[in-house]
């Protein structure tokens, strides 16, 4: 059932405000540089009572929970409101949480089996009255929906993580949702782009009959359903140039829609452009963990085993790392549910 235009607005305001919270007890962490103590501290100055309950309460939520039991703490219920609402605010970055949020992806328990179609059944229509109808068989694989996860860190100042200057927020909040961002975009990718007997083809180029021909001949690379959702995962850069493309009834781009194709730009597509029908890819939310490191060093180097890569000590630089761990699990229900499109400018 649809969701109202009040509804999806009020929705709209809960993640938002959930998503700042969770930034608030994310810079209170990297403020107190892990003290217990200090943390405490900081929870009190905080008005929003769920991050004081999550603050104050941080040991609980780390602490295990006996088989065959519920809980019932207000910290633990707390923080699954503020990390859902952080999760939504990432698809401002990510492709995936876009889709997620908006429900287009088929939702399946984590850690559960599922059946994976390697050959689809056919039948031949025609057939006289008292014949035999000819079938073939369909094949399917198990694939067990595991749990993924996608780490990333950003490493702030001292004077950024105890700043009260709501700018500070901003640029805390902005920078780890776009780190989170690629990392989870880049995982979910990469998982795609494993599935077997997934199908490829390289692009014509960018004008609209040439990206119009590329997104047809896609089409038909995709099993489509009644209940399919389509959608384009390609980077800003892509998804800023056919948005300015004009065919003959006017711009090819309308309201982030290609006809019946929805976009999803993502800072971790490069030259690919991937076509998904999201109801063809199982996947679930399992959580998202914050923490801090003061003592670690970070390598800032994509290739580690390149010799100009860095060693950053934190400590001796005076900054607070704030690591982010999506953990997800996904999955394409076949070959028929993505595709891809190569070659495109990077």
């Amino acid at each position: 059932m649809a969701m109202s235009p009040l509804g999806e607005a009020n929705r709209a305001i809960s993640l938002d405000s959930a998503s700042n919270e969770f930034l608030r007890m994310a810079k209170a962490l990297a403020a107190s540089r892990g003290g217990i103590g200090e943390l405490q501290q900081l929870a009190q100055q905080i008005s929003s009572p769920r991050v004081r309950d999550v603050l104050e309460n941080r040991h609980v939520i780390k602490a295990p929970v006996s088989i065959g039991t519920l809980t019932s703490n207000s910290a633990i219920a707390a923080y699954e409101q503020l990390q859902s609402g952080f999760f939504g605010s990432l698809s401002e970055f990510s492709a995936y949480s876009k889709i997620y949020t908006v429900g287009d992806f088929f939702r399946v328990p984590l850690r559960t089996a599922i059946s994976v179609l390697t050959t689809a059944p056919t039948a031949e229509g025609g057939v006289p009255e008292s014949f035999a109808k000819p079938l073939s068989t369909a094949s399917f694989s198990t694939v067990n929906l595991d749990v993924t996860k996608a780490s990333s860190m950003i490493a702030v100042t001292n004077e950024l993580a105890r700043s009260m200057l709501p700018a500070a927020l901003l640029q805390l909040g902005a920078e780890l949702r776009r780190a989170a961002s690629i990392s989870v975009d880049s995982k979910f990718l990469s998982i795609l782009a494993s599935t077997s007997g997934l199908t490829t083809a390289a692009t014509t180029g960018t004008t609209a009959s040439q990206v119009l021909a590329d997104l047809s001949a896609a089409l038909l690379r995709l099993t489509i359903g009644a209940d399919s959702r389509l959608w384009l995962i390609c980077s800003p850069k892509l998804f800023k140039t056919i948005a300015l493309l004009q065919g003959t009834g006017g711009y090819l781009v309308v309201n982030n829609k290609i006809g019946p194709i929805s976009i999803a730009p993502s800072d971790a597509a490069t030259t690919v452009a991937t076509l998904i029908d999201a109801k063809g890819i199982a996947t679930e939310l399992d959580a998202v963990a914050i923490d801090t490191a003061t003592s670690a060093s970070i390598q800032t180097d994509d290739n580690p085993t390149s010799s100009s890569y860095q060693l950053i000590s934190l400590f001796q630089q005076n900054m607070i790392g704030l690591k982010c761990e999506v953990m997800f699990g996904a999955a394409a229900k076949s070959a028929g549910s993505v595709t891809t499109i190569t070659g495109y400018a990077a």
